[in-house]
């Protein structure tokens, strides 16, 4: 039981990674929708490419299995789910998708450039809890 469940939420994060970068690279194109515009920003201008990639090749990238989103692919989320997103970090809460209220926020923690789910009563918790 416990290897089909970690089966099961690796498929399920790999679905939302593709809904995700569908979001911001749709396709055919596969490059950034000109007129997307994610937390007041461009999409274009939230993705963070490696030196000397251009957006196309970052589009491509992120589709590979295995490549860690960023910020931008949060931001994405918060469309896909229609729900805002709690970033806990040593530092604070970074709120992302503030306008997504449908729904209760999802929390997770950040720390050593990873993402990680905060579940049960921990997706409410204050920094100081955390």
């Amino acid at each position: 039981a416990p290897q089909a469940r970690a089966r099961a939420v690796r498929t399920a994060a790999a679905t939302l990674r593709s809904a995700a970068i569908d979001t911001l690279c749709p396709l055919p194109s596969g490059v950034p929708d000109p007129d997307l515009v994610i937390g007041g920003l461009p999409a274009a201008l939230l993705m963070e490419p490696l030196g000397g990639e251009t957006e196309e090749q970052y589009c491509a990238r992120m589709r590979e299995p295995g490549q860690w989103g960023s910020t931008a692919e949060i931001l994405a989320l918060t469309r896909v789910l229609g729900r805002a997103i709690h970033v806990h970090t040593a530092f604070g809460v970074e709120v992302y998708g503030a306008d997504e209220t449908a729904r209760p926020p999802i929390a997770v923690h950040f720390e050593d450039q990873h993402y990680s789910a905060v579940t049960g009563s921990g997706a409410t918790a204050s920094k100081e809890e955390l």
